[in-house]
């Protein structure tokens, strides 16, 4: 959804309804935070499942983000944020020690050598 979400023209994921039931509702969250970035998504629930439709808009937008507590929420805004024209404050990142402890160390490492 981070990379639709600054890609050109329309990204069209489809039967994404498995993502309602992980950590946290991750068509949910996603959205939520990219919204707030200025990203365009819309989601569209039908009888075979849940498509999510994602315009590309030029940059996204600084802002305050929130996790949800899910791990992949949280590395997938960390990415968004990297690629804002702005600072974004994220709420709760401790979560991602859960499947990558590594992650932030990581992520200092390659924002800061670009």
């Amino acid at each position: 959804m981070v990379a639709a979400a600054v890609a050109d023209g329309r990204t069209v994921i489809k039967g994404a309804q498995e993502l309602r039931f992980k950590e946290t509702d991750r068509i949910k969250s996603m959205s939520y935070n990219l919204r707030k970035m200025g990203a365009v998504i819309n989601v569209r629930a039908h009888a075979a499942g849940v498509d999510i439709i994602i315009d590309g808009v030029e940059v996204l937008a600084g802002a305050k983000l929130k996790s949800f507590g899910d791990h992949r929420t949280a590395m997938s805004i960390c990415v968004a944020a990297a690629v804002a024209r702005s600072a974004s404050v994220i709420d709760d990142v401790s979560c991602i020690n859960k499947s990558f402890p590594g992650f932030i160390k990581a992520y200092k490492s390659l924002i800061t050598n670009c």
